[in-house]
């Protein structure tokens, strides 16, 4: 026996997506289709869809949910190589959706890279199949095989190899691709075999009824076996000896002229090693060998668009061992094929011997820290994704399809991200933020995820069990998170949370709060962190006024003002009257990875120094303000020269001014750094950072218009006019829009 590796709960709405049986599949459609025949008589099935007339109520209260019927019918698909077939829709289907099926049936499942075209004219995966002129019943769609690319090639031979291992038990056990391990058929007892094995099985009895010995009453040994399947013991068919990506990758820059995108090595059942190139419109044998590298092809004009028509050119036993793998894969129940939001990670699990899959090990040793395969190179920010997902319309039954697949969508791939997380935390392939504390506290931030550890590091539950109450509150947090969704009321958002058990260590992964900006900045001032001061800011952060507020008008504080702005534009502000307090703070700050501006007085700066370098505490900056900058300078100046960046001010005024500016800068290289990948985002730090310059400009004029001091406007020239940063953000993003 093996313990298997990870136990999963997760904030997901319970949505199930079958990517299911053929014939079952066609099965409810043509059920459904009837029932919309029976409800919506006004339709006729023959007419074009943009014609069908759907009719809603108009709801008597906005809550409702309005129901839109739906046309149904048979469009005719024409697949190279095959006969035309029927395949049933409706008309708020997808044209990706049709591509799934395609993928899925066993006739059509290894083409990956195609197009589906009606009278020549290339239809959109998005487009919904109503909104397809010309498309009715009846309608011809032509697959048409398109040209790879790399990308293209890799998803291509991802799915051939999945295919291939679509019937190993194993990765149920392991939960891959997220599947779950199904007990359909042992629970059913065999009563889903069809109706000739029914009966004839009846004729010879071949049901056995009887209660197995280790269930009777008195039995000393309880057996684990019986918790497997009955399937665990055969054998899956082997399809090949070897499929991998071939040493000779990448191609040459001869090569790539060529067309070629990528070489395969392929060992057969029959223990003949061939050499594959990928180019452009498909796969064919070269020359190649281990030793020599000869990109000439074996048989001339012999390219294939899939692969598996190749290699069933080339092995006879691929040929067939893939087709009955094949088969048994689509005679599959339906329950044994669903994706459910929340997988199902047995925590036992037989012993299977150890099979060569060279995929499986790129997966386990390349570092694709926070990268997705769908988007390479860039980071998904899962909380944004969640939060617009949910705020999608449902008022609709359509509507509320969409919203529902795009939050299962979204929920199993943070789900699949925070197992993967967990296990690299576990595995200790991720730095702590907080590499110097005990392993116990240890943090991490992967891929736009917190991960923190099930133990009592601030010994809260130090009355209730310690680390043993600290192990189970995760999962009574993560009950509340799951009640707050249940609800489902509009504009009420929660973190997206999941709990993984992995080997004997319990770790929480979260969503990063959003709005959290890079910075922080420590305010430590013996007297700005008392109560009746900064009444402003008290009253941002709901602090009670002192009594005296309720009953006088509190006068505007510039300096309140100022750092209102800050508070609210660049970086979250806090306050502090002691050393202690200063050093704690830091180090709750730096937990969350951020950049720490302190400021500080000269007196108080003059100590805390020390005992940040001592903790070797990282602060970005330093600002400094004293009634007398001369008595304080020598000492300032022997911690520049160490490489500290400090700033001295001997008005606050003017220390907010330019804190703001610095700030303002900052967030203008951190836009600009965005801008071409994320828009949207690199407007917002650009509408922030001239707000911030402003009020700073609004600040540094002086009163007294014979003052010839002027403040600096630099920024407008860098963000306002036609070839400003906000103006060509605003571009970007409309350009998205359209």
């Amino acid at each position: 026996m093996k313990q298997t590796n990870e136990n999963i709960s997760t904030t997901s709405s319970d949505f199930t997506q079958c990517n299911g049986h053929q014939d079952e599949l066609i099965k409810i459609r043509k059920d459904s289709d009837n029932d919309d025949a029976a409800t919506n008589t006004s339709s006729s099935s023959s007419s074009n869809l943009n014609n069908s007339g759907l009719v809603s109520s108009v709801p008597t209260n906005t809550n409702e949910l309005i129901v839109l019927p739906e046309s149904s019918f048979n469009i005719r698909i024409q697949s190279p190589g095959l006969d035309t077939f029927d395949l049933p829709v409706t008309s708020s289907e997808l044209v990706q959706e049709i591509h799934q099926v395609l993928m899925d049936k066993e006739e059509t499942c290894h083409r990956t890279c195609f197009s589906l075209q009606l009278d020549g004219i290339v239809l959109d995966n998005f487009t919904e199949l109503k909104n397809i002129e010309n498309l009715k019943e009846g309608s011809l769609l032509k697959v048409i095989e398109e040209q790879y690319t790399v990308r293209e090639v890799r998803i291509h031979i991802r799915h051939i190899n999945e295919l291939i291992h679509s019937c190993d038990i194993i990765d149920l056990y392991n939960g891959n691709n997220g599947y779950s391990l199904c007990m359909v058929n042992d629970i059913t007892n065999g009563d889903i075999v069809s109706n000739s094995e029914r009966k004839k099985a009846a004729e010879t009895n071949g049901f056995d009824f009887n209660v197995p010995e280790y269930l009777l009453p008195n039995q000393k040994d309880i057996l684990l076996t019986p918790l497997f399947t009955t399937n665990n013991k055969s054998r899956p068919l082997q399809c090949l000896k070897v499929l991998s990506y071939s040493g000779w990758n990448p191609p040459n820059g001869s090569r790539k002229l060529h067309g070629d995108l990528m070489y395969l090595q392929v060992t057969t059942c029959e223990e003949k090693s061939f050499h594959i190139t990928a180019c452009t419109k498909g796969f064919y044998v070269s020359q190649t060998t281990d030793e020599k590298f000869i990109p000439k092809p074996v048989q001339p004009k012999a390219i294939f668009h899939s692969l598996v028509d190749l290699l069933n050119n080339i092995s006879p036993l691929f040929k067939k061992n893939f087709a009955t793998i094949q088969r048994k894969r689509c005679t599959k129940h339906p329950f044994e094929r669903i994706q459910i939001p929340c997988q199902i990670h047995p925590w036992l699990s037989p012993r299977f011997d150890h099979t060569i899959d060279f995929f499986r090990a790129e997966d386990a040793n390349i570092n694709k820290l926070g990268h997705e395969d769908h988007i390479p190179g860039q980071v998904r920010d899962w909380n944004e994704e969640l939060q617009i997902t949910k705020e999608l319309s449902k008022k609709t039954l359509p509507e509320r399809l969409i919203r529902e697949r795009a939050m299962f969508k979204v929920h199993s791939d943070f789900v699949s991200a925070a197992i993967r997380g967990c296990q690299a935390v576990v595995d200790g392939n991720i730095m702590a933020i907080n590499p110097g504390e005990e392993s116990k506290v240890h943090m991490y931030i992967w891929n736009n995820m917190f991960f923190s550890l099930g133990f009592d590091v601030k010994e809260h539950y130090k009355d209730f069990g310690g680390d043993a109450a600290a192990h189970a509150a995760p999962t009574n947090d993560l009950q509340g998170v799951r009640a707050l969704n249940t609800i489902d009321l509009e504009g009420l958002h929660t973190l997206g949370t999941a709990v993984v058990d992995y080997r004997g260590m319990r770790v929480t992964a979260q969503t990063i709060v959003p709005g959290n900006s890079a910075f922080s900045i420590l305010w430590l001032d013996a007297h700005i962190g008392l109560h009746d001061q900064c009444k402003d800011l008290k009253k941002l952060f709901q602090v009670d006024l002192a009594p005296a507020g309720a009953e006088f008008p509190i006068p505007i504080d510039p300096i309140d003002q100022m750092i209102c702005c800050i508070r609210e534009l660049a970086a979250p502000v806090s306050f502090a009257s002691s050393i202690e307090d200063s050093l704690e703070l830091i180090d709750t700050h730096l937990y969350n990875n951020k950049k720490i501006i302190l400021i500080t007085s000269a007196t108080l700066g003059k100590k805390i120094i020390p005992e940040i370098q001592q903790r070797n505490f990282l602060i970005h900056s330093y600002y400094i303000f004293c009634g007398c900058i001369q008595n304080h300078i020598d000492w300032v100046l022997e911690y520049i020269e160490e490489g500290l960046e400090i700033q001295m001010f001997d008005f606050e005024i003017d220390l907010l001014i330019r804190l703001s500016r610095d700030l303002s800068n900052e967030l203008i290289k951190q836009g600009r750094q965005i801008l071409d990948n994320n828009p949207k985002s690199a407007l917002n730090y650009f509408e922030c950072a001239r707000t911030l310059a402003e009020k700073a400009v609004e600040r540094d004029t002086p009163k007294d218009k014979n003052d010839l001091h002027r403040p600096s406007t630099k920024h407008r020239d860098i963000l306002d006019g036609e070839n400003g940063l906000i103006a060509k953000a605003t571009r970007a993003c409309n350009n998205i829009t359209s």
